[in-house]
């Protein structure tokens, strides 16, 4: 598994991601594996995140947006 933690380009059907674009590659969305909320040090200003586990073509990836913008969390090998 490798930590990433870099902004990606998301497609999204029904709030769901189906297609991301990073580093000029591109993933197609297979299977969303599962979802969970992550509320954050709310004291201390972070904003809740919504993840995704996703399984694509090219392998699983993890995935979070925090409602405006997309971040590629980590990869698993």
């Amino acid at each position: 598994m490798r930590v990433i933690l870099e902004p990606i380009a998301v497609d999204v059907d029904d709030g769901r991601p189906v297609a991301l674009r990073w580093r000029h590659a591109s993933f197609r969305v297979l299977h969303v594996v599962d979802t969970w909320t992550w509320r954050g040090r709310w004291w201390q200003g972070d904003s809740r995140r919504r993840y995704y586990l996703l399984d694509c073509a090219e392998g699983s990836l993890e995935v979070f947006t925090d409602g405006s913008t997309w971040t590629l969390s980590r990869l698993m090998d």
